[in-house]
């Protein structure tokens, strides 16, 4: 995203210069239970290791003894293994990333990739800006 918005940055103050150093770029805040999921699975990874690399000692120190699952992570400690190192981190990924390329004149959203599901071009700028009262030197 870092590259497509320089890009666009380039255009804009070449075709526009009265936007020179006025064009800024932001990164949509990631959410707090983003953050949260992310750092609770840290802890399950951890945990994971420690009960594969333990065994069923681990859970000594617990009144409740060995839960159920743990024997079947036993059978399965393959299985188990794709989903805490790669499944649940690749869900989880996929809500730290909005893609979100939004381009903004004077508040208002001219251009939404999140909207169109596409990066905006020249002309898509250019119609927009022209409809702001903009006017690019290039015409």
């Amino acid at each position: 995203m870092q590259r497509n918005f320089l890009q666009l940055k380039q255009f804009l103050e070449s075709n526009y210069p009265e936007l020179a150093g006025h064009v800024r770029g932001e990164t949509y805040p990631i959410p707090p239970f983003a953050l949260y999921a992310q750092q609770l699975l840290t802890l399950i990874q951890l945990f994971l290791m420690a009960t594969f690399l333990m065994g069923e000692s681990i859970f000594s120190f617990l009144p409740f003894g060995v839960p159920s699952w743990y024997w079947k992570m036993k059978e399965q400690p393959a299985m188990f293994l794709i989903v805490a190192f790669l499944v649940a981190p690749t869900m989880i990924q996929s809500y730290m990333q909005s893609n979100a390329f939004e381009v903004i004149l004077d508040g208002v959203v001219v251009f939404s990739r999140l909207e169109t599901g596409r990066m905006p071009n020249g002309q898509d700028i250019t119609s927009a800006f022209m409809k702001a009262g903009l006017r690019a030197v290039t015409e």
